[in-house]
């Protein structure tokens, strides 16, 4: 079971970026793919070690930053889980919306713990060395990114960002619609 603790602080120092914001390209990193078949094929993504953002096939991609022991991102969850929801239900979002969470601090066995104890049918990807949140500058956690990608192909841009628990997941559809 998963053990409460009301939020993250990551690790002392380990940004090297500034924090990603509304405006900004999504930086150009490597991330790490899930090692789910199913959750590759939901983003669209083909085998392999890493991934760019902007090869997820998708208009907007919400990507949220997480720790499986973070009490906001465990709150977080159930509101995620229902955005989720709303998007594959609805004919002119499914497919057209992305969520990916990234879990920083955490292994693989502790987010397949966390999305089985909260019921979460989006990809969370283990972020163990905090690569993920160092290179978008994310220092507490939840932080959540909503990007608008280019359909040429080129790097997605920042829509919005998110710190803290997002609640308003029906305002969040309406915005990623």
């Amino acid at each position: 079971m998963i053990m409460f603790a009301p939020s993250i602080l990551l690790p002392e120092g380990h940004c090297r970026q500034a924090l990603v914001s509304a405006g900004d390209l999504f930086p150009e990193t490597d991330l790490p793919s899930p090692s789910d078949s199913k959750d590759r094929a939901y983003l669209g993504l083909p085998e392999g070690q890493t991934f760019l953002l902007k090869q997820v096939k998708a208009e907007a991609v919400l990507v949220e930053i997480l720790n499986v022991y973070c009490g906001h991102c465990q709150q977080q969850a159930e509101f995620y889980n229902k955005l989720f929801n709303l998007m594959e239900k609805d004919p002119d979002t499914k497919g057209r919306i992305k969520i990916v969470g990234f879990a920083a601090g955490n292994d693989e066995a502790e987010v397949k713990d966390f999305r089985e104890t909260y019921k979460v049918p989006y990809p969370v990807i283990p972020d163990p060395r905090f690569a993920v949140a160092r290179n978008l500058g994310v220092t507490r956690a939840p932080f959540s990114i909503y990007v608008r990608q280019d359909p040429s192909g080129k790097t997605g841009v920042v829509a919005a960002t998110h710190r803290g628990v997002d609640s308003e997941y029906a305002r969040a559809f309406d915005d990623l619609r």
